[in-house]
């Protein structure tokens, strides 16, 4: 149904009302893209009687208005400052049937005063139809609508205008260069063949151009805004004052990096005990890392602020290398975790030593990678004796038996969850517990088996001096290298069995269950359209798999694609955080479900964790099959997907077989 259908409804109809299904099938788009645009704010939450969601013929003029927005070419960024008001003068230019603008409309339609886009028309910034000059084109709005998104970020408008000029005067000299080229080697007949280039080949020479522009433009900005670039005195912190901006500041550090062949990382981390130090490890991938001392952290204290503090803080760094060259994972970096919530619960475990958030630069980083063993150490710190460690440890240490397969609280849990899936406010939600376990254990014993037992995942350890949390997680976060960004969906699983036909047979059951391809399914529909927000273009879609872990086995699906906007890594991480895998959807509710209603605080559990560079170069995982290790005991963290469908007695067999990966390792399962 279109907008001006829905404006001329009589009043009897305006009544009209829907479930959220009957309202998807009546606007003709899917139930996960309603949920969507509510999530993003561009359409207002239903109506409640009770526990029934209602919606009205309001929700269905708003869709008519997106969908008329998004087929003209709009972001959904844009769509939500425009959908707002019928008298917006871009929906009314939209509404008619010609395309082109007037001057007047450029002015109303970007925000900025008339007298300003005639100024850019003198300078010859924007240029009008060559058959009418009172006319402007689609792209000329789009050139202003991306000076007024420049301007609401800060940037002074007589630079920009500067900026411009200057691009202006220089690109004369390229559009007659790729004029020549035609004039050269393509020689028409008549009138029709010149006007067929005109048509075809010379808006591919702009592509050509423009897109060689934008690729070196976003690559440079990449390496360059990443990185401050103040002016240091003493090697130490100065003040950068620039007019008009606020003070600022910077903390340098010089390191030295060093091939160093024979040195044992989780030796060295086992060596560093009562030092802060963290630990990363992908066997599979050759990369085995332990970071110790700590002589900068990028923090936080809250909850709700803690990717943006911890932005800042790493905006505060310059660091200086010298030595021999080696991959992102040689450092420096900073390596650390990020809470899963954005609120503060109160309830146990204690996770005080972990804060919102702590992305550690370290003193001394060992890094064993395919191209080498490397040291990288902060010249004015000296752990250098660490780096001849061998010894490991071998004994476990004792532990005690718990009963992980009963939990009726779990279940409850479960139970009070589908509730409210089935009213409505919830598609989706991931509900977990944990499992304490008493004893005194060796934390490198534990993370050698887990390297040993999972060599696909990321063995991790964070200890600063309190609580040491450490798992193993097979979920992909994010890594970026340059502008390649990759992640994972991974949702729906299966346990694994020795048997090989059966293992078989439950693999077969895991890809062909509708439950769990349609509870992954919306996982990798939510990443990719957060990925696509976020200015990455995505590779087409990549078929679903099956990962196989020790005990259990997951439907996983590859997702990547290159960045064409300048997004920061934690920008990106923050957009991806939580995925519905750990969280569900819509994702502030769940959230929300999830604070107020699992008996003890997630902290550090299913958030971030991982290392970053300052180029943006990086691996954050999901800190999944993971635990908090205490002097007297160990408290492990398991969960699963809620959805329509979901049977409380088979979600906490699916949590007890996820907590198998850490009890396996502490001999207390296969």
């Amino acid at each position: 149904m279109a907008l001006e259908d829905t404006q001329q409804l009589p009043e009897r109809q305006l009544a009209v009302q829907w479930r959220v299904e009957a309202l998807a099938a009546e606007a003709e788009i899917s139930v996960d893209t309603i949920r969507y645009y509510q999530k993003i704010g561009i359409l207002q939450p239903p109506e409640r009687v009770g526990r029934i969601a209602i919606y009205n013929t309001t929700h269905l003029m708003r869709l008519a208005k997106i969908r008329e927005l998004s087929q003209a070419g709009f972001s959904l960024n844009q769509i939500e400052r425009l959908v707002d008001t019928d008298r917006d003068p871009l929906f009314g230019a939209l509404q008619s049937t010609d395309t082109t603008l007037s001057l007047q409309q450029l002015a109303e339609i970007s925000g900025f005063p008339q007298e300003i886009v005639e100024l850019a028309v003198d300078a010859g910034l924007i240029t009008s139809l060559p058959n009418d000059p009172t006319r402007f084109n689609s792209e000329t709005r789009d050139m202003l609508s991306a000076g007024s998104a420049l301007l609401a970020a800060g940037l002074p408008l007589d630079e920009l205008l500067q900026l411009a000029t200057r691009h202006a005067e220089n690109v004369e000299e390229t559009v007659d260069d790729a004029i020549r080229l035609f004039q050269n080697y393509l020689k028409p007949n008549d009138r029709d063949q010149r006007s067929e280039i005109v048509a075809n080949l010379v808006p591919l020479v702009s592509d050509l151009v423009g897109g060689h522009f934008r690729q070196t433009l976003i690559n440079q900005a990449s390496t360059r805004l990443l990185r401050t670039n103040p002016v240091f005195e003493d090697g130490k912190e100065s003040q950068v004052n620039h007019s008009g901006t606020p003070e600022r500041i910077h903390t340098s550090f010089k390191f030295i990096r060093e091939l160093r062949p024979g040195c044992n990382a989780l030796a060295v981390f086992n060596a560093a005990k009562g030092l802060p130090r963290a630990f990363w490890s992908i066997p599979e991938s050759g990369i085995s890392m332990t970071a110790i001392g700590e002589i900068f952290s990028a923090s936080s204290r809250s909850h709700q602020e803690r990717f943006s503090d911890i932005s800042a803080d790493i905006g505060k760094l310059d660091l200086e290398v010298t030595g021999v060259d080696g991959p992102p994972e040689s450092g420096p970096l900073l390596i650390g975790g990020i809470a899963f919530s954005d609120q503060q619960t109160g309830r146990p475990p204690d996770w005080n030593s972990f804060g919102a958030g702590r992305l550690v630069l370290p003193a001394l980083l060992i890094a064993e990678t395919p191209d080498g063993t490397f040291t990288t150490r902060c010249v004015e710190d000296d752990y250098e004796y660490l780096l001849d460690s061998t010894y490991l440890p071998s004994a476990l240490g004792e532990v005690t038996e718990v009963n992980h397969q009963k939990d009726p609280d779990y279940e409850d849990l479960v139970a009070a969850a589908l509730e409210t899936i089935a009213s409505g406010e919830l598609d989706k939600v991931v509900a977990a517990r944990s499992l304490c376990i008493s004893g005194t254990l060796d934390e490198t014993v534990i993370l050698k088996r887990l390297c040993e037992r999972f060599p696909n995942c990321a063995t991790f350890a964070f200890d600063y001096g309190g609580p040491i949390f450490l798992g193993a997680s097979p979920e992909l976060l994010i890594s970026r290298n340059g502008l390649r960004v990759d992640t994972m969906a991974l949702a729906g699983s299966r346990p694994r069995d020795q048997d090989s036909n059966i293992d078989a047979q439950l693999r077969e059951e895991l890809i062909t269950s509708v439950k769990e391809r349609r509870e992954h399914q919306i996982v990798v529909d939510d990443i990719r359209a957060t990925l696509r927000n976020a200015g990455v273009l995505l590779d087409g879609n990549s078929s679903t798999g099956v990962l196989q872990l020790k005990r259990n086995q997951h439907l996983s699906t590859p997702i990547g694609g290159e960045l064409t906007a300048f997004t920061s890594t934690l920008d990106l991480v923050s957009n991806l955080h939580p995925t519905p895998a750990v969280a569900g959807l819509p994702r502030r509710s769940s959230q929300d479900w999830i604070n107020h209603n699992e008996s003890f605080d997630r902290g550090w559990y299913a958030g971030p964790v991982g290392w970053l560079t300052l180029n943006g170069a990086c691996e954050f995982r999901v800190a999944l099959r993971s635990g908090l290790m205490q002097k007297d005991d160990i408290m492990l963290f398991a969960g699963g997907g809620i959805i329509e469908g979901s049977v409380p007695s088979h979600e906490l067999a699916e949590t007890s077989i996820k907590f198998e990966a850490l009890l396996g390792v502490l001999g207390l399962s296969e």
